[in-house]
């Protein structure tokens, strides 16, 4: 029960979810409508010291340009997983030739495709017509991928929906599914097919009845006026089959109740799937008798976790229509079996407003022993409207919950109270004194949340700052920082407490301060005064709080960038740290930044690599600094990983004015650390286009994994500078599916060859390479389209390849050269 719970209350899901036919338990649970439990921000997840960067997109017009390029590679994987990209970014620029590719051969590029078009909300008339031609497709994946695809369409006409029938009858399971939600979507027209799904109702195939009768109840009011056809499934021998036929009877609603005594029978069907069936649909007919509804209510003291869910639906569905049974429900809060418990409070909360009434008696299992029954408790209270919000002192205490799920949904329920926030901030800062740290964090959040507080819990709060313990501490600091204006109040004691004899306590005001941001502005001075306090900590939480205010005239600026050489190491890091955060407005300083670059500590080294990207994001000198900075560290990528990637995450800040970089960048790619790997084709990305050395050097990185050639090579089409040259290399190099010349290739064979020839001196550490490298050479001079203009360029090849020892491939040219009358 424990993970059921769990998954229910705080999973965030779709509610529009799949049809059970045939999936089994699974399908059942999916069926279930689960509570919408959006999780709280990230920020509470975080300790009071961090921060979060904003993301930034990797792709502009030139990495377009280069997945465009891709959907010509050699491989199919490359163009699919280009194809998926693009229909990602939604690039309508290349919907032409994805659609183009639903009529390809290849299977992984015509079901990218059609997927594509799916994600781009562009199934047109014109484009369903090409899909449904897959649908004859004899390789099952291709059907369907096609018919997952129509079940996004809602206009096909008459002649189309035949071959959706036909579906129904599919081999794959995915694919019925897929048909019958085809047909939902496209019932006016569907509902002319019912004979043939009537027909298909009869087939000897279980699989095929069960698909046909979910078609069916799909239906509305023309599946209805066939329900009797549907009756005889209610006792079908196969189970799959009674499941579906039971709930094609549920979907036709209220319109349905006359058979709800059909349903009913099937409540105690051996197989739990037909039993749970029976519970939804009773539940989605609604007018039952008094009867039927005790039989489901009786159906939450089953041990099954599908039936229960089932039983909390259906409850749900018909509580609207018949106030006893919210009574009935909560009696059930009294059970002593924990599990009916929560089961209860669940199906009490899916009811919500109408059960208000009952808030109180839910508000009791607040304090159960029991962490699940508290959990579900919060979920039914936070749906409860105002009698909801009547119980938030009780809500509140569970901040301080030692189970972190609940204190995060007792936080999440505070938040929905809005204003009344500010009517429990006596409770939160008694909270932010406990011992536990989330609560701790949770309160925190809570107050900056609250609005105004008085100034007599601003003291309350302030008073933490000279606590013994550590965490109160930055609990406290922190809390000012949320609090924003609002804590301005509190300034004239941190003023004070800035010149305590306590350096303990001096570093606690400091970082109360620049949590407090622009907030703090008025005790720059105090705080450039304490950068030269003989404590270490005092100096580096100084400069450190003078980059969170960020409001730095020239003149203290240039008294924060002194500690820049200072001794200490935590100093020289703070001061990095604090001057990339002021960025722009201390850009004079980068040179000084970069020297830290060779500091023996790594944290102070990586943050002087942080630093760059805000100090001199446009500063090419900045950036060939980085490049030496991680060139040098390249000889053991392991030991040096998080200072490359500090310095490859600025490079790529920097963007295309770090390109020259590029081939540095590139050649981390041969190298076995997966991080710096990854890190460096996100850096790529960011600096591209780069040249085609870097290219080449990406194609390398192929054969030294293999595994990851489709990405590689489709990163080395989105970096290349573009054009016919960069395009070539990655046709013919990198673990490439080609063999043999292409027309592009002969009609253009100068050009072609010399550029081969010209990568020959980077392939030649890679035998792999190279070999590629002389099967296109030999391909290129043999079938190239060659006058005596070209005798110079084939000369050229073949005295790379004698000088490097491949006599036969020379051979070969030669003989070109010779009909040439060379």
């Amino acid at each position: 029960m424990y993970h059921l719970v769990r998954h229910l209350l705080l999973s965030n899901y779709n509610r529009d979810l799949a049809r059970i036919f045939g999936m089994g338990l699974f399908a059942i649970l999916l069926n279930l409508s689960l509570i919408n439990y959006n999780s709280i921000s990230d920020e509470s997840e975080k300790e009071p010291e961090q921060s979060q960067q904003a993301n930034q997109s990797l792709y502009n017009e030139s990495q377009y340009k280069g997945l465009i390029r891709a959907l010509d590679d050699p491989s199919p994987a490359v163009r699919a997983i280009a194809i998926n990209n693009l229909a990602e970014l939604n690039y309508e620029p290349a919907l032409p030739k994805i659609v183009g590719f639903i009529e390809a051969e290849n299977i992984y590029t015509k079901t990218a495709a059609t997927n594509a078009v799916t994600v781009m909300n562009q199934l047109t008339p014109e484009v369903a017509s090409l899909i449904i031609e897959n649908l004859s497709n004899k390789d099952s994946r291709i059907r369907y991928s096609s018919a997952q695809a129509l079940s996004q369409y809602k206009n096909l006409n008459d002649k189309q929906i035949p071959q959706i029938i036909e579906l129904l009858s599919d081999e794959d399971y995915k694919t019925r599914m897929a048909a019958v939600i085809i047909i939902k979507n496209n019932a006016e027209v569907s509902a002319k097919q019912i004979p043939q799904i009537l027909e298909l109702m009869k087939n000897e195939n279980p699989e095929v009845r069960a698909a046909s009768v979910s078609a069916l109840g799909e239906l509305g009011t023309s599946g209805q006026k066939n329900i009797n056809k549907i009756l005889p499934l209610l006792s079908d021998a196969d189970p799959n089959v009674r499941t579906n036929a039971t709930l094609a009877i549920g979907d036709f609603g209220a319109s349905a109740a006359g058979h709800a005594n059909d349903v009913e029978k099937l409540v105690n069907d051996p197989s739990i799937f037909v039993s749970t069936a029976a519970i939804k649909s009773l539940g989605k007919i609604g007018d039952i008798n008094k009867e039927q509804i005790l039989l489901i209510i009786n159906s939450l003291k089953n041990k099954n976790k599908a039936t229960k869910g089932a039983a909390i639906q259906a409850l749900a569905n018909i509580s609207t229509v018949n106030k006893e049974v919210i009574d009935l429900i909560a009696l059930e809060l009294r059970d002593p079996e924990t599990d009916v418990k929560i089961v209860a409070l669940y199906s009490l909360g899916e009811i919500g407003p109408a059960a208000q009434h009952k808030s109180s008696e839910i508000a009791l299992l607040l304090k159960n022993p029991d962490p699940n029954v508290r959990l579900a408790a919060l979920n039914a209270l936070s749906k409860m409207g105002d009698s909801g919000i009547s119980e938030a002192p009780q809500i509140a205490e569970l901040l301080q919950d030692p189970d972190q799920d609940v204190s995060l949904a007792a936080i999440r329920t505070m938040r929905g109270m809005g204003d009344t926030l500010g009517d429990y901030t006596d409770i939160f800062i008694e909270i932010l004194k406990s011992n536990n740290d989330i609560a701790r964090i949770k309160a925190s959040i809570a107050l900056g949340m609250a609005g105004e507080i008085t100034q007599a819990q601003i003291s309350q709060i302030v008073e933490l700052l000279v606590s013994n313990n550590i965490k109160l501490r930055g609990i406290a600091a922190s809390t000012l920082g949320r609090l924003g204006e609002h804590a301005k109040p509190a300034l004239p004691r941190l003023e004070e407490l800035l010149i305590d004899d306590n350096p303990v306590i001096q570093s606690s005001a400091l970082k109360a301060l620049g949590k407090m941001g622009p907030n703090a502005t008025g005790q720059i001075e105090n705080i450039i005064l304490l950068l030269n306090n003989p404590d270490r900590d005092v100096r580096a939480d100084a400069a450190y709080a003078l980059g969170e205010i960020d409001s730095l005239n020239e003149v203290q600026l240039s008294k924060l960038a002194s500690l820049l050489n200072e001794e200490d190491i935590k100093v020289r890091y703070t001061t990095a740290v604090a001057i990339g955060q002021i960025g722009a407005p201390a850009e004079k300083y980068a040179p000084q930044v970069a020297v830290l670059l060779n500091d023996p500590d790594e944290l102070v080294s990586t943050s002087a690599a942080t630093a760059l990207a805000t100090l001199a994001p446009d500063d090419t000198n900045q950036a060939a600094n980085l490049g030496s900075y991680i060139q040098e560290l390249s000889s053991d990528q392991q030991a040096n990983r998080v200072k490359i990637v500090a310095g490859l995450e600025t490079l790529g800040v920097m963007g295309n004015t770090a390109n020259e970089q590029g081939p540095t960048v590139a050649a981390l790619l041969l190298g076995p650390n997966n991080i710096v790997r990854s890190s460096s084709a996100r850096t790529l990305l960011s600096m591209a286009p780069v040249d085609s050395k870097s290219v080449l050097l990406i194609l390398a990185s192929t054969y030294e994994h293999p595994v990851d050639t489709k990405e590689l090579r489709l990163l080395a089409h989105q970096v290349a500078e573009g054009g016919e040259e960069s395009e070539i290399l990655i046709s013919w190099l990198g673990n490439s599916e080609k063999k043999t010349a292409s027309k592009e290739d002969i009609e253009n064979s100068s050009l072609t060859l010399n550029v081969l020839m010209d990568s020959w001196e980077i392939t030649k550490s890679n035998k792999e390479m190279t070999d590629d490298l002389i099967l296109a050479i030999t391909e290129v001079s043999k079938n190239g389209n060659w006058d005596k203009d070209d005798l110079e360029t084939l000369k050229k090849a073949q005295d790379g390849l004698n000088s490097n020892g491949f006599t036969d491939q020379a051979d070969i040219v030669n003989s070109k050269i010779k009909e040439l009358g060379g």
